[in-house]
């Protein structure tokens, strides 16, 4: 395993250092589509594997606006790695995925990507128990991102997390639910997957917010969102989260 990883994070360095192209087949974007459904099946070091490749492919298009999304990707790895192990090492390489992520658009311009380099500093934050840092980048975020849509109710569920154990416990909860409206009545504009992922996860944030609070609204939640894990076999790893969290709460 240890060997595997090390091959993994060193990966985009030895890639970047050798002068041979990526084969003509490889197209970073297809790359990039395929680790993302490896992601979300559970499958988060050979995700990250092929992220890499993506990395190095637009690195050698000059394309470094679809490069972002690579590296998000691979930060999202990261995090589910760290939710499995919860290991601080990979809260960690999230942070540092995050810091690459603002330098890249600093460094070529990417204005438009502001929002979600806001985010993705909330999503470290929070991973590092710096709940005024997160609710502080995950406000930002959502305030200035561009349109109404069902990923802004995401968005606003990871703020009222950030607010609800930053102490502001009932305007917490609220924006986590106005979070899950928003992305209900958005959900025609993306896949029924996006729209289950984000709302059971929503649920499951309640659920762990409220364990100690509230038990019995803890356990609604569990329950709304075991419901919506178990009706769509593509959540693997929000599966995995809810086997965590109810192996933990016996």
């Amino acid at each position: 395993m240890f060997i595997k990883l090390s091959r993994i994070l060193f990966g985009v360095t030895m890639a970047l250092a050798t002068t041979a192209a990526l084969p003509l087949s490889a197209n970073p974007v297809e790359l990039t589509k395929r680790a993302d459904d490896l992601r979300e099946k559970g499958e988060s070091l050979k995700a990250i594997d092929i992220y890499n490749q993506a990395i190095v492919g637009f690195q050698q298009n000059n394309d470094y606006a679809n490069m972002i999304g690579a590296l998000t990707g691979r930060l999202l790895s990261w995090k589910h790695l760290f939710y499995k192990t919860e290991d601080k090492i990979y809260a960690i390489f999230v942070r540092k995925e995050a810091e690459t992520i603002y330098e890249i658009t600093k460094l070529h311009n990417l204005s438009d990507r502001r929002h979600l380099v806001l985010f993705l500093n909330g999503t470290s934050a929070i991973l590092l128990n710096d709940y005024p840092v997160a609710e502080r980048e995950f406000e930002e975020a959502v305030k200035i991102y561009p349109i109404d849509s069902t990923e802004k109710g995401d968005w606003m569920a990871h703020l009222g997390d950030a607010m609800y154990r930053n102490g502001k416990k009932a305007e917490g909860k609220k924006m986590i639910l106005e979070g899950v409206k928003k992305i209900q009545e958005k959900s025609s504009q993306v896949d029924s997957f996006l729209t289950n992922v984000w709302i059971s996860g929503a649920y499951l944030r309640l659920a762990k917010l409220l364990k100690t609070d509230n038990p019995t609204e803890s356990n609604s939640y569990l329950s709304q969102a075991k419901k919506i894990i178990d009706s769509d076999d593509r959540l693997v790893v929000r599966k995995q989260q809810l086997e965590a969290f109810t192996k933990d709460s016996k």
